[in-house]
């Protein structure tokens, strides 16, 4: 177990040639060529150009500390102890360096040259196997990778990469072993295919693809990961493994779901940067938050998202520059009574998402709501009166509690045909329809609390053929650019509206197929651009004409 020293400068690392080794640093050359078994040392008195290894160099451990003198692999070379790089250039030269443990912890001037199919083995374990915790100075060029073989069982593998930059993270591979794995904290990509131990918990940043094997297990903790790429697509492939930990995603690349990715029911996905492609898989998470204003997008394809935790589930607060494609769809899968929020920002109709309320006995409070549609097939819980804006269906169901309030709910499509289903439920809160281009539809009876109203400035508002719909008061207020439509879902059926009391009056609003009635006065007078397109009873149509009023269908007031 010698020490052995390279001198002289270019020259080729063999088990015959004499010429570059020294007992000593600098000192006399030509001594017998390292072994298995012993040290070799590259340092400052080494000399100036390449030392390239051949097929056949040998040693226990290697040290590279020369900024002089650089370290080719002609062929692979594998040692049984440490690799340290302390100082200088380490060329792989498309080989494979297989060592015991990698170390690198310095501040010096430092590079590894992996080119097109270079590669580290470290096949250590039971302890720290990798070290480049000072990242400082430090450089690689080509394709890296930096696998981890060791197959056994046997204690826990440390990997310490210090904070390395997307530049400077390495791709790693931990390819085999039922062992613990503590670490890295960076990566470019990690993949564990092969491997089927114990993944420990930690804060770490991930610049490329992730990739978990089925057999491996990976531990909880609030330590999270984070995506950090800044261009190009992140492959995200968990095998059906739950992770149990914080995920976030940061960088500005694309995040790209292989399979179905299911977290924890208490960790929180962030989404501050970038865009997160489901690729039309199904995202389960405990709680989804995306408040801020930075540029970042969901790509749903036919994929959803599906949440399954307490507290404020879902959180976009801030939709400055969030956007999406695809079917927007989130399901609230919350199976519990506690107390859920749902924060989803002032959304614009293209932003809007859909949201359904799949199961929970709890009481949910949707803070600025902005929705696509939303569902809540499957619920029982309490749904509490807030100020919000629908721009799809809206489907309520029989077992669930509406909250009484004063607060309005809005129906603001402009295109298409919103589905309105009450279930039977009594909505006691003022409800209105306030945009051009779309359509209303009550899929059944609508009943509003007696002190509340519905209102409509615009749109074509389609109530059930044979239903009473009733309010406490009806407002229906056109103007002469935007035209109030009320008809039947079967044109030639009549609906009913129902006010106890008081006077409608409607202004151009066009009307067909409806009974007016209850005990209030309906008031549709021509003078005020309203139409009668058929089929109406107890509206009033008739106007001041020449010198009469008409004040009820049947009485007028003569003029001197």
């Amino acid at each position: 177990m010698a020490t052995y020293y390279w001198v002289g400068g270019t020259g080729t690392w063999n088990n015959s040639n004499t010429t570059n080794w020294s007992l000593t640093s600098g000192g006399v050359p030509g001594v017998a060529v390292p072994n298995s078994s012993d040290t070799v040392i590259f340092d400052s008195a080494s000399g100036t150009g390449t030392c390239t290894t051949a097929a056949t160099a040998a040693a226990a451990t290697v040290t590279l500390a020369s900024s002089t003198l650089g370290l080719t692999l002609g062929a692979s070379l594998t040692i049984s102890g440490v690799f340290t790089l302390t100082l200088g250039a380490l060329n792989l030269g498309n080989n494979t360096l297989t060592a015991l443990v990698f170390s690198t912890n310095n501040a010096n001037v430092r590079s590894i040259a992996f080119n097109t199919s270079g590669k580290i083995i470290i096949s250590g374990f039971s302890g720290t196997v990798w070290t480049s915790n000072t990242a400082t100075n430090f450089s690689y060029t080509g394709t890296s990778y930096v696998e981890f073989n060791y197959s056994g069982s046997v204690g826990t593998r440390t990997i310490v990469t210090g904070t390395l930059t997307e530049i400077t993270s390495f791709n790693i591979k931990i390819s085999a072993g039922t062992d613990i794995i503590t670490g890295p904290s960076f990566a470019k990509n990690l993949d564990f295919t092969g491997f089927s131990g114990t993944f420990s918990n930690g804060n770490r940043f991930v610049y490329g693809n992730l990739t978990y094997s089925s057999g491996m297990t990976i531990s909880a903790g609030t330590n999270p990961t984070t995506f950090a790429a800044t261009s190009g697509t992140q492959q995200i492939t968990t095998n059906a493994k739950t992770i149990d930990f914080p995920l976030t995603f940061s960088g500005t690349a694309t995040y790209q779901l292989q399979d179905a990715l299911t977290m924890g029911s208490t960790r929180t996905l962030t989404l501050t940067t970038g865009t997160l492609d489901l690729f039309s898989k199904t995202l389960t998470v405990g709680l989804f938050s995306s408040a801020n204003a930075n540029t970042r997008s969901i790509l749903f394809g036919t994929g959803n998202i599906v949440i399954i935790g307490s507290g404020t589930v879902w959180n976009t607060g801030t939709v400055t520059n969030f956007s999406y494609t695809g079917t927007p769809t989130v399901n609230i899968s919350n199976n519990s009574a506690s107390a859920t929020t749902v924060t989803t920002g002032v959304m614009t109709e293209a932003q809007a998402l859909n949201f359904n309320y799949t199961v929970g006995t709890y009481t949910l409070t949707d803070d600025s709501a902005y929705y696509k549609s939303v569902n809540f097939t499957g619920f029982t819980g309490t749904w509490a009166n807030v100020a919000r804006t629908i721009y799809g269906n809206l489907t309520l169901v029989s077992g669930m509690t509406l909250t009484a309030g004063g607060v309005q709910t809005v129906f603001s499509a402009t295109s298409g045909v919103q589905q309105i289903t009450t279930a039977g439920k009594t909505i006691d809160f003022p409800i209105a329809a306030n945009a051009n281009g779309g359509t209303r539809q009550f899929m059944d009876a609508l009943t509003l609390g007696a002190t509340r109203a519905f209102t409509v400035t615009r749109a074509i508002v389609i109530f059930k053929a044979g239903t009473t719909n009733t309010g406490g008061t009806f407002s229906f207020i056109g103007t002469s650019t935007s035209q109030i439509t009320l008809q039947s879902s079967t044109p030639g059926s009549q609906f009913t509206l129902s006010q106890s009391s008081g006077v409608v009056s409607a202004q151009y609003t066009t009307i067909s197929d409806s009974i007016a009635t209850g005990g209030a006065t309906w008031n549709a007078f021509y003078t005020s651009g309203n139409i009668n397109a058929g089929n109406n009873t107890g509206w009033d149509f008739l106007a001041q004409l020449g010198r009469y009023i008409y004040t009820r269908r049947k009485n007028r007031v003569i003029l001197n």
